[in-house]
């Protein structure tokens, strides 16, 4: 409704002013799978949306956090592979932060290779020389990720190894990552 030189809006059987930023939206009807868009300054329109359509929007620059626990069953953790992950979708590693049970020393190589290629193996690394570490700490972070590969492809199999540890019976691995694709 228009009154005057002001927009209202009926909820129930009260009348409330639309504030002016929202006034290029009443003309606009609410349907499901429906996206809007601008055609020119404050003017807007509606298009269509696919389930992917949505599910991209969704997914695109999204962060999430990968874990990965490395458990000695109350020993000491051994070296050697420990973990096989798929990626359920695309992302970028943008950093790791590294926990361990109590102080003591692990490196972590990643190895990254497509599904058709597995297993993956140590040519396959995707850490360079900056690999995850704790030394003598119980916990350790990064953001600096020089030489690494940070891009995984929905589908690409991740391998955790363990190249080296001391005293540690339980260490978590948290890659921070940001979606790139479903």
């Amino acid at each position: 409704m228009i009154l005057a030189d002001k927009v209202m809006i009926k909820i129930g059987d009260a009348f409330y002013p639309v504030a002016t930023w929202l006034r290029p939206f009443v003309n606009l009807a609410t349907a499901a799978n429906k996206f809007l868009y601008t055609t020119a300054v404050n003017t807007y329109a509606e298009a269509d949306i696919t389930s992917y359509g949505r599910s991209l929007v969704a997914a695109s620059g999204q962060t999430a956090t990968l874990f990965v626990e490395i458990d000695g069953g109350g020993s000491t953790i051994t070296t050697g592979v420990k973990r096989d992950v798929i990626a359920d979708f695309g992302f970028t590693i943008t950093g790791w932060t590294l926990l361990g049970d109590q102080s003591g020393s692990i490196v972590i190589d990643i190895w990254k290779d497509t599904l058709a290629n597995y297993p993956p193996t140590v040519a396959d690394t995707i850490t360079a020389s900056a690999k995850p570490t704790l030394s003598t700490a119980t916990n350790n972070q990064s953001s600096t990720l020089t030489g690494w590969t940070t891009t995984v492809a929905a589908n690409d199999c991740l391998r955790f190894n363990v190249d080296s540890i001391t005293t540690l019976t339980r260490a978590v691995l948290a890659l921070k990552v940001t979606k790139t694709s479903v």
